[in-house]
């Protein structure tokens, strides 16, 4: 038996830890911190209203103690809502980006049901006057549909390490849409109903929300928004937000009339429900506000 002849194994051969950059960071860690940076100071700011001396002294459980935190909740949905218009922003922009990655992503993971689905829609929109079993069969998802359900590509764009760079271009959050299309179609369609109502709530929601959050906390103190009568940003409240909770019920109606939900996995389905939802609570939450500014023209309703 021959005796075992230890072998050396160079530095190079050896196995290193992957590397950190220190460079790059997740995606989501950025959203979270443009979230927290529209929204910390807002609630902070209210809280130290509420309790005079507290934020000098230092006496941070008082501070806490004095947060209304239904009104914290609606200055944090102005800070995500904020977020999103900034990604809507730079769905217009790249436009065209977001098609070229949407048919990259088709190519890699498969255009999910969505043939099949729109042939059964075409032909049910036919006959839709005839409720036959023949109808009701051709309506319903086979099993190829559900074999082929739509999933979102991985890994999610949230989820990647990026630089500062990225993170502070509008190229690299136009990816959002480029991949949640697989989901909903209609975001690389320049036609669709999805596509401009977005887009506009970028354009116009973006600068009126942060407005909001400041008109009603009084931080920081700007002198244009602080002259806005109370009645007077109540109306822009109700529009705003009248806006926002119309164009979701009517993107949530497209999805479902066009049947983008069809052979789409539970999880899929229950990511499409919630962003929904927090876009119908949201802006109705702010249009009771809203109406309060308008009847009592003063914003201690919002305190």
């Amino acid at each position: 038996m021959c005796p075992r002849v230890p072998v050396a194994i160079s530095s190079d051969a050896r196995p290193r830890p992957r590397a950190v950059s220190v460079t790059t960071m997740l995606a989501f860690a950025y959203v979270c911190a443009f979230v927290a940076t529209l929204w910390v100071p807002f609630v902070v700011a209210d809280a130290a209203r509420r309790a005079p001396g507290a934020l000098e002294r230092g006496a941070c459980v008082e501070l806490m103690g004095a947060v209304d935190w239904t009104l914290a909740s609606l200055l944090l949905f102005n800070a995500v809502n904020a977020l999103i218009c900034v990604w809507e922003i730079a769905l217009w922009v790249h436009r065209e980006n977001v098609q070229r990655l949407h048919e990259g992503y088709m190519k890699k993971f498969g255009d999910k049901v969505r043939g099949s689905a729109r042939e059964t829609r075409e032909r049910v929109r036919g006959t839709r006057e005839r409720e036959t079993r023949e109808t009701r069969r051709l309506t319903e998802p086979n099993d190829t549909d559900v074999a082929r359900a739509q999933v979102l590509p991985s890994p999610l764009c949230l989820f990647e390490d990026i630089s500062l760079s990225q993170a502070l271009s509008l190229k690299y959050w136009s990816i959002i849409f480029a991949q949640y299309a697989s989901l909903d179609p209609s975001y690389v369609q320049h036609t669709s109903w999805s596509f401009w109502i977005d887009v506009g709530n970028g354009f116009t929601t973006l600068i009126p929300t942060v407005a909001l959050s400041i008109a009603v906390t009084g931080f920081p103190v700007v002198p244009l928004i602080a002259s806005i009568s109370p009645r007077t940003l109540g109306v822009v409240t109700v529009v705003m937000n009248y806006q926002m909770l119309y164009g979701t019920v009517f993107y949530f109606v497209n999805y479902r009339h066009n049947r983008y939900h069809e052979g789409a996995s539970a999880g899929s389905r229950a990511v499409v429900l919630f962003a929904n939802l927090v876009w119908i609570i949201g802006p109705s939450a702010w249009i009771i506000v809203g109406l309060g500014f308008v009847r009592s023209n003063d914003l201690t309703i919002a305190l």
